[in-house]
């Protein structure tokens, strides 16, 4: 969950001596924003949907509307997870006191003890749902000026999607290039 990795990881990350801000930022990314971002995204949606005794399909899509921009941020977090994920397991290989910063943030939850790996994976896989929870709202509407406005921002989700992929594909033969190799791997699908 983003509160558990920005007011855990992050939080002993950023407290530490160890860590650069540069090394936390390389790790964490934007993941703050989109944490923050969450915290009123998903407050509006349960106000939303809780609101009225039948919340429409109408109601949820505007909602999306406006925030979209702000989805955006996904964009950035995305495009570098590759490099923070390396980076990250990196760490954890040659730096045994940044390792034990990070694992004493596991053993004190109260969550399933998982790596930050796993926890910092979860934004990627957050965007990818997106398109589909929209696509489902399509199917379970029934007039057909909000169908259409919801398959349109089912579109506009995977347009951000694709936008993300071709950034990831950028970045890639970019830093790939530097290294006199040429390696591209998959994209985000849902």
């Amino acid at each position: 969950s983003f509160s558990h990795v920005v007011d855990q990881y992050m939080a002993a990350a950023s407290a530490s001596k160890l860590f650069t801000k540069e090394q936390t930022t390389k790790i964490f990314g934007n993941i703050k924003s989109l944490y923050e971002f969450h915290l009123i995204f998903h407050k509006k949606l349960r106000r939303t949907v809780t609101s009225s005794e039948q919340c429409s399909v109408h109601e949820l899509v505007n909602l999306f509307q406006s925030y979209f921009k702000h989805f955006y941020l996904y964009k950035s977090y995305c495009t570098k997870f590759d490099e923070a994920a390396k980076y990250l397991q990196k760490l954890y290989s040659t730096s045994p006191a940044h390792a034990e910063v990070l694992d004493k943030c596991r053993s004190k939850d109260k969550m399933i003890h998982l790596p930050l790996s796993s926890y910092l994976l979860c934004p990627v896989q957050r965007i990818c749902k997106y398109p589909l929870q929209i696509e489902a709202l399509a199917r379970i509407c029934e007039d057909e000026s909000t169908k259409a406005t919801v398959a349109n921002l089912a579109t506009r989700f995977r347009d951000l999607l694709d936008e993300i992929n071709e950034e990831k594909r950028k970045n890639e033969v970019f830093l790939d290039s530097d290294c006199g190799s040429l390696t591209i791997s998959g994209g985000l699908h849902c």
